[in-house]
């Protein structure tokens, strides 16, 4: 209805949880496979978004090199690196 195509609930089972399944929990139905597959891509896509904006915030924050000691650059690269690291090990298992 919405221009969007309808989920499915074992799409919705697969959204809701926090991290990519791995491969050997992949189900053998077609449909439930290309459901996990929308929802790691989803998934990939949402942390793409999240580390662009962090970089974008550092690099407005990071324009005075004295800046780069506060406690919100700090959190910022660490969840930037955490971001990196999910997306690395997502690439892996794909």
């Amino acid at each position: 209805m919405n221009g969007r195509p309808e989920t499915s609930s074992e799409e919705e089972k697969c959204m809701d949880t926090d991290s990519v399944e791995s491969v050997a929990t992949t189900p053998a139905d077609p449909d439930s496979h290309c459901a996990l597959i929308r929802a790691q891509e989803k998934e990939i896509s949402c942390k793409e978004a999240r580390l662009s904006y962090i970089n974008n915030i550092l690099q407005i924050d990071c324009k005075d090199p004295r800046d780069t000691s506060s406690s919100a650059v700090r959190n910022l690269n660490k969840e930037k690196q955490e971001i990196t690291y999910q997306l690395y090990n997502a690439s892996r298992v794909s």
